[in-house]
């Protein structure tokens, strides 16, 4: 009996994305811990900026591929797509600042680019999730969202915001700089990341839950360093040097290997 080309889902190329990114993470953390101090944000960058570059180049091909098939659902991947290239240009902006600029301002263009991000992956998944309205109720998982947004909101606000702002010279533009980006995804990413997990799990059972499971988990992953990493600068503790640096580099493969599912079931559909 012929097998079904959805049993080979996914596939070994995806399987070898996610060893080989998983594996870098890994990497990256020795080669982090192990680091000079005045080290560690560069190499972090870099390895940022290479796994941004990968994630972007995997995420626009799903979302040209998708675009014949299921052209409502290939711009969603196309924000995803804009988002990872955000994150490109911020690590290189990052590292521009850190090799060449002499005296970079307190909010400057890498910020503004890692904080776009969290608008464009919000929409992306709260789109997606919008888009299963007519085969269950999205009225539970909205719920849900909701509460956990408003339970990592409220962390955030007692662990990092209100230090700051009652603690008289706390606030300093470069503390604001420093913590921008990494709060914009946690307001962001928590809600709209459980939200599709949520819907998600309403499903009927079938690799077709897969990728934006696996890219809501990747970005679940990234807001839950984003809150760790806000609560180590609010306390003047370095971030990118520890586990954190890991974990965004495995946020983003989990992402990747998100859209290499989903360029999978393309091609088992064409098949």
């Amino acid at each position: 009996m012929k097998s079904s080309p959805f049993e080979r889902v996914p596939s070994r190329t995806s399987w070898a994305w996610l060893a080989g990114g998983l594996s870098f993470a890994c990497a990256t953390l020795l080669v982090l811990v192990r680091a000079p101090g005045g080290d560690v944000t560069r190499i972090w960058a870099g390895a940022d900026l290479l796994t941004s570059a990968a994630v972007a180049t995997v995420i626009l091909r799903v979302a040209h591929q998708s675009h014949a098939m299921a052209p409502r659902s290939s711009w969603r991947w196309a924000l995803m797509g804009a988002a990872a290239v955000c994150a490109v240009l911020g690590a290189a902006a990052w590292l521009y600042n850190d090799l060449v600029a002499a005296a970079p301002s307190a909010l400057d263009l890498a910020d503004v680019l890692y904080f776009l991000q969290g608008p464009l992956i919000a929409t992306a998944l709260i789109t997606t999730g919008v888009s299963y309205r007519n085969m269950v109720s999205l009225r539970r998982p909205a719920i849900i969202a909701v509460a956990v947004a408003a339970v990592s909101g409220a962390f955030l606000w007692l662990a990092v915001l209100e230090p700051l702002f009652t603690t008289p010279g706390a606030m300093s533009s470069a503390a604001f700089a420093a913590l921008l980006y990494p709060l914009a995804d946690v307001v962001f990413g928590v809600g709209p990341a459980v939200f599709v997990l949520a819907v998600d799990r309403r499903l009927s059972k079938g690799p077709h839950r897969w990728p934006w499971m696996s890219v809501s988990l990747g970005i679940l992953l990234l807001t839950g360093c984003d809150l760790v990493y806000a609560v180590m600068t609010a306390n003047g503790v370095m971030g990118a040097g520890s586990i954190v640096g890991a974990g965004w580099i495995t946020a983003r493969v989990l992402v990747g290997f998100g859209a290499l599912l989903a360029s999978d079931l393309i091609r088992a559909a064409r098949a």
